[in-house]
């Protein structure tokens, strides 16, 4: 989504002494934890409309908007949630580059697509402390896992595999299957875009 630009001019009386804004490496174990914990109210909720948003935007991006994304909520015989498109994938250097890269988007010069802050493909972490993606881009298929160390901090492992029989795929690995079954339940979710 392309957000707006403003032209603001600061003008000072005088030279007076300025400091740019930064995190040090000592506070990015915070930082990441505000981000997984305390930005959004509701997690579970947040994982469904974060993936499935980042599901539609791949449809937009190759003009497949009308193309239904495959969402497959967890229940007693099956514990995994998926969501599936059927854009183009992500490759190994967008992942590196742009999917772990927290404040990185593609999405910011369209508003055909809803993204654009860098923090919605990590909506993953408010919940559980692992997931995988299984992206599939020119016949090969790319497992990522992504997980926190023990500082809390963010690391992935990348796998490729030839000859996938599907596109692309989020699992998601939940603390309390149980809890998020039962607040799915509660919330008795509909979909309007998205074909189960």
């Amino acid at each position: 989504m392309i957000t707006q630009q403003s032209d603001i001019n600061l003008k000072q009386s005088q030279d007076f002494k300025s400091y740019t804004f930064g995190i040090k490496d000592s506070g990015l174990a915070h930082i990441f934890n505000v981000l997984r914990n305390q930005l959004y109210s509701d997690k579970i909720l947040a994982v469904i409309r974060e993936y499935s948003a980042n599901a539609i935007d791949a449809h937009a991006e190759l003009g497949n908007e009308s193309t239904p994304i495959k969402v497959t909520l967890p229940n007693k015989l099956n514990l995994k949630l998926k969501i599936r498109d059927f854009g183009r994938g992500l490759t190994e250097t967008q992942i590196k580059e742009i999917y772990a890269m927290y404040g990185e988007s593609t999405k910011r010069g369209t508003n055909k697509q809803v993204g654009q802050l860098g923090l919605g493909c990590k909506s993953a972490f408010a919940y559980g402390d692992n997931f995988v993606i299984n992206s599939f881009v020119n016949g090969d298929i790319l497992l990522t896992m992504l997980s926190l160390t023990p500082l809390k901090l963010v690391e992935y492992l990348n796998c490729i595999a030839k000859k996938p029989r599907k596109r692309m795929v989020l699992r998601l690995r939940y603390l309390s299957i149980k809890m998020m079954l039962t607040h799915l339940e509660k919330k008795q979710l509909t979909f309007s875009r998205i074909s189960r």
